[in-house]
C-alpha cells in the first residue's frame, strides 16, 4: 500500500512523471535482463530448451560413432546416391586424400587405422566430444578465397553479349591448387545504383584448380562482378558422404504415442494426456533391425515414413507427434577445415583483376521477345535478372502483379490457392494475411482488401490453415508436407504431399481458378539425394493424375533457394551446396512438364540480400508475381 501510494503522489508532480517512468522502464529492463543471464548461467538446459531450434542442440558423440563415420569417409563417392549419380556427375576431390596424403598402394585397412588416429582419438581417450583437432590449413590442395584470384581479360562488353573470366585457385601460401575440381561458388554481377543484378550462366572446372565462367548481360552500364566462395572441393566432398546412406547420423526422430483421458464438462469433451511413449522413427525401415515390430506411417503413393511400435496398451494409431532429435556428432568432422571454409555466415568473397564491367550498347530487348507464360516451358540459365527490383523471367514474359493492384485483383478474383510444403510454401500463404501478427493470436477482420482474414485457429507452425479475401471470392490453403520435418510438430498436420493431391477432385471448371503451388527440400538435406528424389518423382506422378482431372488447373513446384548456416538455420544443413543439389535434381525432375518449375535458385543467387532460407519480402513478392503470371496470364487473356 505505501509503494502504490508513494508512486500515485509522485506522478501527481507532472515535472517528475516523466523522469519516473523512464526510470521504471530502465529498471524493468535490467531485472528482466539479469534474470535471463541469471537463468542461462543456472539454469542452461531449461534456458536451451527454450530459446534453441531443435536443430541446435546436439548429444554426446563416441568412438562408435566415430568409426563408422571413418568408414563413410573412406567408401568411393559413388555411394552418394546411385540414381542421382546417374543423373549428374558431382567431381570432388577426395577428403581422405586430404587428411591422409594420398599413397595409391596403401590398403584400404591401412587407410582405416591411420584416419581413426587422426580423428577418433579423441573419443578413444574418454572425452565426449572431438575437442581441437588439427586444423588443415597449410594443405596444398585447399582452396582460400582471399589468396584465389579471378581474372578479366576482356572488359569491353555490349549488351547482350556474356562476360568471361576465370577463377584461379590457390592455397593458403598463395600458390595453385590442382583439386580436381568441385569447389562451390555463387556468382553474380550487379548494379547497386539501378538495383539490377543477374547471375553466372555458366561455371565450368578445368579440372586443375581453374574455372570458366560467363555471366550474360541484361542492363546498360556498371556491372559489378562478385564472386562468392562457398566451400572447397574437400569440404563437398565430406558433405556427400555424409549424404551417401539411405539414413543419417545426424537426422533422428521420436514418435509421440499417447493415450488420452476424456471427460464430459457439460455439452463438451475435454481430453488430456493420461500417459505417453516415445519411439524413434525414420523416413526408411533399413535404419531399424530386421526383428524389430514397426509402424508403418507410408502413404498411398509409397512415401514412407516408420516408428518402433510402442509398446501396450498403445497402438500404432495413437501416434500423436514426431520431434526431431538431431545428433551432430559427425559434423564434428568439420572443425579439420578453417573457419573461413566452414559455411559460416560469412560470405568469402574471391578478388579480381577489375571490380567492374561497363557495359556499352541499349539495343537489347530480349525479355520483350517472349510469350505468354504457360506450362510445358523450358528454363534457361540464368532463368531471370532483376532490374529496378523487380524479377525479369527469361522463361515467358511474366507480369508484375504487386505494382499494379487492378490486375492484382483480376488475376486473384474466385480463385482457390493451395500452398503445399515446407515453411518457405508458408511464406507465400503468410504474404496474403497480416504476416506481423503471431501465429497463436485469434483470427480478425483486416481492412486492407489485398490481406486475407484467416478462418481457422492453430497452435502448431505446421498445422493446416486457411484464410479468404471475401471481396474477391479468393480462398488460400496452407498444408504442410509430410515427414520428415526437422522441427518436427503434430502427426495429424503433415501428411505426403502426393497424398493430398490425389484428394483435390475433379471441378466444374476443370480447375480454370485451382492454382497448387509446392514446396518441399530444405528438411530432405541430411538424407541420401536418392530419397529426395523418390519423394519428388511421387509428387509428380499425383500432379499429373491431378491435371488429367482438370486440365486446366495451374500446379506450381517451387525449387530451392540459398541459405547460409546461422541466419535462421542451425548446424543441420551444413551448406547450400545441399540445396543446389536439390535445385538440380527438382529442375530435371519437372522442367518442361505440364507442371511449372520455378526457379527460385536463380532469383536468390542474384539477389542482393543475405542468402536467407526463408527469403526476404522483395523475393517472396517477385516469385509470386512469377507464379501468378503462370496462374492468370493465359487464362484470363
Amino acid at each position: 500500500m505505501f509503494l502504490f501510494g508513494g508512486i500515485d503522489v509522485i506522478l501527481k508532480r507532472k515535472y517528475l512523471s516523466f523522469y519516473f517512468l523512464c526510470l521504471l522502464a530502465v529498471v524493468g529492463s535490467m531485472f528482466v535482463l539479469h534474470c535471463g543471464l541469471l537463468a542461462s548461467c543456472c539454469f542452461p538446459k531449461f534456458f536451451t530448451s527454450m530459446f534453441s531450434e531443435a536443430w541446435e542442440k546436439s548429444l554426446p558423440g563416441n568412438y562408435e560413432t566415430c568409426d563408422r563415420l571413418v568408414t563413410l569417409l573412406l567408401a568411393p563417392s559413388t555411394d552418394e546416391g546411385k540414381r542421382s549419380s546417374e543423373i549428374f556427375s558431382w567431381r570432388t576431390p577426395s577428403f581422405a586424400d586430404l587428411i591422409l596424403h594420398e599413397n595409391k598402394n596403401e590398403s584400404f585397412n591401412s587407410k582405416r587405422q591411420r584416419m581413426l588416429h587422426v580423428l577418433c582419438r579423441r573419443y578413444k581417450q574418454g572425452t565426449r566430444t572431438m575437442v581441437q583437432l588439427p586444423v588443415i590449413d597449410s594443405s596444398p590442395s585447399l582452396a582460400s578465397a582471399s589468396q584465389s584470384l579471378y581474372v578479366i581479360d576482356n572488359p569491353d562488353v555490349k549488351l547482350g553479349d556474356v562476360i568471361r573470366f576465370t577463377i584461379e585457385m590457390r592455397n593458403s601460401i598463395g600458390h595453385p591448387t590442382a583439386t580436381g575440381g568441385g569447389e562451390f561458388f555463387k556468382i553474380r554481377a550487379e548494379n547497386p545504383e539501378t538495383q539490377s543484378s543477374v547471375a553466372a550462366s555458366r561455371i565450368v572446372s578445368r579440372n586443375n584448380g581453374i574455372y570458366d565462367v560467363e555471366i550474360k548481360t541484361f542492363w546498360e552500364g556498371r556491372h559489378d562482378v562478385k564472386v562468392f566462395f562457398g566451400q572447397s572441393g574437400h569440404f563437398v566432398d565430406v558433405i556427400k558422404h555424409l549424404t551417401s546412406q539411405r539414413f543419417s547420423e545426424d537426422a533422428s526422430f521420436l514418435g509421440k504415442f499417447v493415450k488420452k483421458k476424456c471427460a464430459r464438462w457439460g455439452r463438451n469433451e475435454i481430453c488430456s494426456v493420461a500417459e505417453e511413449e516415445r519411439t524413434p522413427c525414420h523416413i526408411t525401415p533399413d535404419v531399424f533391425p530386421s526383428s524389430q515390430v514397426l509402424c508403418n506411417f507410408t502413404g498411398r503413393r509409397r512415401d514412407g515414413w516408420f516408428c518402433i511400435k510402442p509398446r501396450p496398451p498403445f497402438v500404432c494409431e495413437s501416434l500423436h507427434a514426431v520431434y526431431s532429435s538431431l545428433r551432430k556428432t559427425s559434423l564434428d568432422i568439420f572443425q579439420v577445415f578453417p573457419p573461413n571454409d566452414r559455411g559460416n555466415m560469412q560470405r568469402k568473397t574471391v578478388p579480381g583483376n577489375i571490380a567492374s564491367v561497363n557495359v556499352k550498347g541499349n539495343q537489347f530487348h530480349e525479355h520483350f521477345r517472349f510469350s505468354a507464360c504457360t506450362s510445358g516451358l523450358k528454363t534457361p540459365k540464368p532463368s531471370g535478372f532483376w532490374k529496378n527490383s523487380l524479377w525479369k523471367s527469361r522463361v515467358c514474359n511474366n507480369l508484375h502483379y504487386s505494382i499494379n493492384p487492378t490486375i492484382k485483383a483480376d488475376c486473384l478474383r474466385h480463385r482457390t490457392f493451395y500452398f503445399i510444403g515446407d515453411s518457405t510454401a508458408r511464406q507465400w500463404y503468410e504474404y496474403f494475411v497480416d504476416d506481423v501478427r503471431p501465429f497463436y493470436v485469434r483470427p480478425f477482420v483486416i481492412k486492407d482488401k489485398f490481406l486475407a482474414r484467416e478462418m481457422t485457429l492453430y497452435d502448431d507452425v505446421w498445422e493446416p490453415r486457411s484464410a479468404r479475401i471475401e471481396d474477391l471470392n479468393v480462398t488460400f490453403q496452407y498444408r504442410a508436407h509430410g515427414p520428415p520435418l526437422q522441427n518436427g510438430g503434430k502427426f495429424f498436420a503433415t501428411r505426403f504431399v502426393s497424398d493430398q493431391l490425389d484428394e483435390i477432385k475433379s471441378l466444374d471448371d476443370e480447375g480454370r481458378h485451382l492454382t497448387v503451388v509446392i514446396a518441399i527440400g530444405p528438411h530432405f538435406l541430411l538424407y541420401n539425394p536418392d530419397l529426395f528424389l523418390a519423394r519428388i518423382e511421387s509428387i509428380k506422378t499425383a500432379a499429373l493424375k491431378l491435371l488429367r482431372r482438370n486440365p486446366l488447373a495451374t500446379v506450381i513446384v517451387k525449387g530451392p533457394t540459398t541459405f547460409v548456416r546461422g541466419y535462421g538455420v542451425g548446424e543441420c544443413c551444413l551448406s547450400d551446396w545441399l540445396s543446389f543439389r536439390q535445385h538440380k535434381l527438382t529442375q530435371h525432375v519437372f522442367d518442361g512438364t505440364s507442371i511449372v518449375f520455378l526457379d527460385a535458385w536463380d532469383m536468390t543467387v542474384s539477389h542482393s540480400s543475405h542468402d536467407l532460407i526463408h527469403p526476404v519480402r522483395q523475393v517472396v513478392e517477385n516469385e509470386i508475381d512469377l507464379a501468378l503470371s503462370f496462374s492468370c496470364s493465359e487464362k484470363e487473356s
